[in-house]
C-alpha cells in the first residue's frame, strides 16, 4: 500500500511536533530540578504561549483543562484563553481574523495637515461563537 504525499508530510509533521513537545517537556523539568537544587537562583517569570487561527484548534487544546480565562478585548487582534499552572502562565492566542469577520461600522474624522475621514473597522463574530464577546 502506498501512501500519498500529503500523507507523508502530514505523518512527518505529526513526528516533529511530538519531539518538540518531549523537548518542551523535558526543558520545563530541568527548570524546575533547577529551581530546587539552587535556592539562591531567583525564580522567572515563565510563560508559554500558543497561536492558532483556528477556534476548533483552540478548544481542542483546551478540552478537559478547567481554568480557563478568557480575554476579548474590542482592540486586539486575538482572543485569548489564559490559564496559570503555579506560576507559568499559559496563553492561547486566536486570530480574530481566522474566526471572525472584520466589518466597517463607521468613519472617524481625522484632523491633519489635510483632514480626512478613514474607515472604522471592528470585528464581528458568529452570535454564540467562542470569539464572540
Amino acid at each position: 500500500m502506498s501512501t500519498t504525499y500529503d500523507e507523508e508530510t502530514a505523518a512527518l509533521a505529526a513526528q516533529e511536533e511530538q519531539v518538540r513537545r518531549a523537548r518542551m517537556v523535558s526543558g520545563l523539568r530541568e527548570l524546575a530540578d533547577t529551581l530546587e537544587q539552587f535556592p539562591g537562583l531567583p525564580v522567572p517569570f515563565v510563560s508559554a504561549t500558543v497561536y492558532t487561527d483556528s477556534l476548533d484548534q483552540a478548544r481542542a487544546a483546551r478540552r478537559g483543562i478547567h481554568g480557563w480565562a478568557k480575554r476579548n478585548s474590542a482592540g486586539s487582534a486575538y482572543v485569548t484563553y489564559e490559564k496559570m499552572f503555579g506560576q507559568v502562565e499559559l496563553g492561547i492566542y486566536v486570530s480574530k481574523s481566522g474566526a471572525c469577520e472584520r466589518v466597517q461600522v463607521g468613519t472617524t474624522h481625522v484632523e491633519a495637515v489635510e483632514a480626512h475621514d478613514e474607515p472604522v473597522y471592528e470585528w464581528r463574530c458568529e452570535p454564540g461563537s467562542e470569539a464572540a464577546t
